[in-house]
């Protein structure tokens, strides 16, 4: 109550509690029976997205080219538990309830009861459903993410060289099956995710592994795309790519990610392809 909140801040600081709902925009960007898909990338760093490494992620750029780019985003967190945490609840990491299990296992959200927002789209009536990659993070009962109506669990077969092999052919599969009904589908896929996969080559050093693993990941996200198009989805599907955090390889001395908060850790890329919606960069 001692602090002085300019005037063009106010808004931000109502208390909303008691409030009513906001109401959803007159204007819809998908007119009927919309698809979301969204597709978070485990550890992608913002700079993938040069033009220096569209070698290495050619579906990435050319979706880059046809969408709303967010080019100066910022995650929550350097660990996808505290960014996806923030994500699906529309709350900083302090205002979240954590539970830190005394086994040393990593913290959960099971006792926060605030809602995501799966539960809100599926309380009005969207068919919520997400193909589950981290069984150890990402299902219902860790809080993380909750309220889908289906959850898609992954054998991971040995036969399967990526887990996200599956995830892709689950995934389409399961957009084939949708009707007229609305849906919000939700992934993520881990492959940028140390250790790197080398698969066989050998690369020279562990940045140039990191990039074989985002090729990888990259042909997936295009399967995925070109299925949507295939499958006559195109004019009804919005589809979002964004990334928990990035990743370091010795900038500030820093390796991998989850210690720090500079931007190489939480400046990710984050793009919106939506029919009809005219493809533009956003540097706010």
């Amino acid at each position: 109550g001692a602090v002085a909140i300019p005037r063009e801040l106010r808004h931000w600081f109502e208390n909303r509690a008691r409030g009513p709902d906001i109401p959803p925009s007159a204007e819809r960007l998908i007119p009927s029976a919309p698809i979301v898909v969204l597709i978070t990338i485990d550890a992608l760093r913002f700079d993938i997205l040069d033009p220096k490494y569209r070698h290495v992620a050619p579906n990435l750029h050319e979706m880059r080219k046809n969408s709303v780019y967010f080019s100066q985003a910022r995650s929550s967190g350097s660990d996808t538990r505290f960014s996806l945490g923030a994500l699906f609840s529309g709350r900083h990491y302090s205002m979240l309830t954590w539970t830190w299990p005394r086994s040393g296992r990593r913290p959960t959200l099971e006792r926060d009861l605030l809602p995501r927002f799966p539960e809100l789209l599926q309380k009005a009536g969207v068919d919520t459903v997400t193909a589950v990659s981290l069984p150890s993070t990402l299902v219902s009962k860790y809080g993380i993410v909750r309220g889908f109506s289906e959850e898609l669990e992954m054998t991971f077969d040995k036969k399967y060289r990526s887990e996200s092999e599956e995830i892709t052919d689950r995934t389409i599969e399961r957009l084939k099956q949708q009707g007229a009904r609305p849906m919000f589908f939700y992934t993520h896929l881990m492959e940028p995710h140390d250790p790197y996969d080398t698969y066989g080559k050998r690369p020279e050093s562990k940045f140039e592994a990191y990039l074989l693993e985002v090729s990888v990941v990259d042909g997936y996200i295009g399967r995925i795309r070109r299925a949507i198009a295939e499958l006559g989805l195109k004019d009804r599907t919005a589809l979002m790519i964004g990334a928990d955090h990035g990743e370091g390889f010795g900038e500030h001395r820093i390796y991998t990610h989850g210690k720090t908060v500079y931007d190489i850790m939480v400046r990710v890329p984050v793009m919106i392809e939506i029919p009809g919606v005219a493809p533009r960069t956003v540097d706010d």
